[in-house]
């Protein structure tokens, strides 16, 4: 499901539109958020789920929740941290729950693909053939399969989505240094796996 076509002219501000949608036309506000912010949502939202419906359910998920819990906004951040902080919590309620159905269906290989995080990031290597970029995204993946939660998330949030180390902080709601310290801790463990499999960031 792609982002819901909008009929509005003007180009709102984010703040606009939270005051629109706490000042009781939540709705129309909605349409325009999530056109606004839909590809990033759901692109964060399939860094932990492979498959291309858990993400589009997350992505959802997180949009209702958005909707409910607009009015305790109050601009003390960007309304886009905001939103990836509900984000990251949706990602996180998912992995229980994809943990819980990996306890309840014992499929070793279904928990592993969705642990893995297919999809999250690239392996820039001169390979010439499909199965060597193939082998080499496999490595990133069982790579990015051993980093803890916390660390994948920041990462993810920096790396892939662009947000400043405050950004990065305030949807995580933590400092900059423990950003800093996630993300430099991150890059070792990623390294020290890739250069263990053959590959280097």
């Amino acid at each position: 499901m792609g982002p819901i076509a909008t009929t509005y002219d003007e180009n709102p501000s984010d703040h606009d539109l939270c005051l629109m949608a706490t000042r009781g036309d939540s709705e129309r506000a909605f349409r325009v958020i999530y056109r606004r912010y839909w590809d990033r949502i759901y692109r964060l939202s399939a860094g932990y789920a492979k498959n291309p419906d858990d993400a589009n359910d997350i992505a959802q998920q997180v949009f209702v929740r958005a909707h409910r819990s607009i009015h305790r906004f109050r601009g003390h951040a960007q309304f886009y941290t905001w939103l990836y902080r509900i984000a990251i919590n949706c990602c996180k309620d998912w992995i229980k729950q994809a943990h819980q159905a990996r306890c309840d269906r014992r499929d070793e290989v279904w928990w592993s693909e969705r642990a893995a995080g297919d999809g999250l990031f690239g392996v820039p290597t001169r390979t010439e053939s499909g199965i060597e970029q193939r082998e080499a995204q496999d490595a990133l993946q069982m790579a990015l399969s051993t980093l803890r939660p916390e660390f994948k998330s920041a990462l993810v949030l920096r790396e892939i989505e662009g947000l400043s180390y405050r950004e990065v902080g305030v949807a995580l709601s933590c400092s900059e240094g423990t950003v800093k310290s996630r993300i430099s801790r991150a890059r070792r463990q990623l390294r020290r796996e890739l250069i263990a499999r053959g590959y280097s960031l």
